[in-house]
């Protein structure tokens, strides 16, 4: 087993611009998680891969646990992501309606060329949001 640092966090409620809510947890309606991986000039033909999971820490108790995906009913547990030399790769789209806090784990990136230095731009990022809104013909707020 490999562990690996935490080196990036991001915190829903830190993150609130113009109010200070109470919480960043899911307290109602439907979670979506997605992820998108990117490479830009890499020299050498490689692909680049990482493993993620999904966990819930939720609000009826229990600690950090698997989340199970609301559309499918599998667990987020070590899914592969791969992209291709100057590639972008858009992963499953996952929703959840437990309530609760939410986080996404990974592996680190590898490739081929990650070991030889010219691997170039690698990006992974997770977005999320609200799976239900819309906003149809209308402008002002959007859900954070």
């Amino acid at each position: 087993m490999k562990l690996y640092l935490i080196q990036d966090t991001y915190n829903v409620r830190a993150k609130a611009i113009g109010f200070t809510p109470t919480t960043g947890k899911l307290k109602q309606g439907t979670l979506y998680i997605q992820a998108l991986f990117t490479n830009s000039g890499a020299s050498v033909g490689s692909d680049f891969s990482t493993k993620y999971t999904i966990q819930v820490n939720p609000d009826s108790g229990g600690g950090w646990q698997q989340a199970t995906d609301t559309t499918t009913g599998n667990t987020i547990y070590n899914f592969n992501l791969n992209v291709a030399t100057n590639g972008t790769t858009i992963g499953t789209k996952h929703t959840f309606t437990e309530k609760g806090e939410y986080r996404v784990l990974t592996t680190r990136i590898e490739g081929e060329s990650c070991e030889s230095g010219q691997s170039g731009t690698n990006q992974l990022i997770f977005n999320f949001g609200d799976q239900n809104f819309t906003n149809t013909g209308t402008c002002g707020n959007a859900p954070l």
